[in-house]
């Protein structure tokens, strides 16, 4: 968007910086008014190379309730450190019937799976992407996933893959 912006109103890179700086003083005052430090989000929000991103694949088909998400948000959420701050995203793998071969290319390629799966379409998975992690807290949420049925295995490149 901040290129759109540049190109739209003819910014040069003095102006672009001042408006990203302006935009970044609202953003602090509005969390401030929330009561919400920014540094305590910096972690979750900032990538950093000492840390690992990581997405947990899903057959939603091994999943008997129609609710999956919920379902796995309740394995999942136990696994993670109370104390630690990090960006969650999830949702369904979802591409178009053209762009299935390379979409199953890219997922037999990156995913290490933790059990046997067969693919039947990209949308029967469900994607958590969850960054910051430790090594340890890594090895933590592939151990407790590992007894449900409906966890299949991650991924750490697939991030940037799918993102």
């Amino acid at each position: 968007m901040l290129e759109v912006l540049q190109s739209y109103f003819g910014l040069n890179e003095v102006q672009m910086l001042r408006e990203i700086n302006i935009s970044f003083s609202g953003i602090l005052e509005i969390l401030k008014a929330k009561r919400i430090d920014y540094a305590s989000l910096k972690n979750a929000l900032v990538p950093r190379p000492d840390r690992n991103e990581a997405a947990f694949i899903f057959d939603t088909t091994q999943i008997e309730s129609s609710w999956y998400g919920l379902d796995v948000s309740k394995w999942i959420l136990p696994t993670l450190d109370q104390d630690a701050t990090h960006s969650v995203l999830c949702g369904d793998l979802i591409g178009d019937n053209n762009r299935q071969d390379r979409l199953y290319e890219a997922f037999s390629q990156e995913v290490v799976l933790a059990k046997p799966c067969t693919w039947k379409h990209s949308s029967q998975f469900y994607i958590v992407y969850i960054n910051n992690l430790s090594d340890q807290m890594l090895s933590n949420i592939r151990d407790g996933l590992s007894q449900y049925v409906g966890y299949v295995g991650w991924g750490g490149l697939l991030c940037t893959f799918f993102s």
